[in-house]
């Protein structure tokens, strides 16, 4: 697992956060966090980019972002691109822990999370828990991983990337 902090320069960041918490962006509503049985955590989410290749409207805000890991993780492609927002629900509920994609391994797919906002919130790797700070991106292989949410503020928004190595 990579932790980078400050990935984007404070600018970019700052439409980032004003584009994904304004109250144009587009949200759905998820049933589940994962496609796995039992899952009853909800979520909102924006598909940037499907693995289909059809591309969101956030898709293009992304592209500096993109360039950027490139640089500090060469891949090959970008599978999907999932923008997630978790609404406070009182208490810290640990999501299900999942892959995010099950036909692909480890070694031919690398996960990266970015935290468009701090909060108490966060994603847990191989049992560490990385909490949420505004403009830090964490990589990691297609591992076994879950969110948990946040407790100090209305909402946690992510973007979640899967690479292709």
């Amino acid at each position: 697992m990579q932790i980078i902090d400050n990935l984007m320069d404070e600018d970019y960041l700052s439409y980032l956060h004003e584009i994904t918490l304004g109250a144009e962006f587009p949200w759905y509503f998820n049933e589940a966090t994962t496609g796995i049985h039992g899952d009853r955590d909800f979520m909102f989410t924006h598909m940037a980019l499907r693995e289909s290749g059809e591309e969101g409207r956030l898709f293009p805000t992304l592209q500096p972002m993109i360039e950027k890991i490139r640089l500090i993780q060469p891949f090959r492609g970008v599978r999907r691109i999932k923008v997630n927002m978790y609404t406070n629900q009182g208490h810290a509920i640990h999501h299900t822990e999942h892959l995010d994609d099950e036909a692909v391994s480890s070694a031919q797919m690398m996960v990266g999370v970015f935290s468009v906002n701090t909060c108490n919130g966060g994603t847990v790797v191989d049992g560490e828990a990385v909490t949420a700070q505004a403009n830090r991106l964490v990589l990691f292989d297609n591992v076994k991983h879950h969110g948990f949410l946040q407790t100090d503020t209305a909402v946690r928004v992510c973007i979640n990337f899967n690479f292709i190595r």
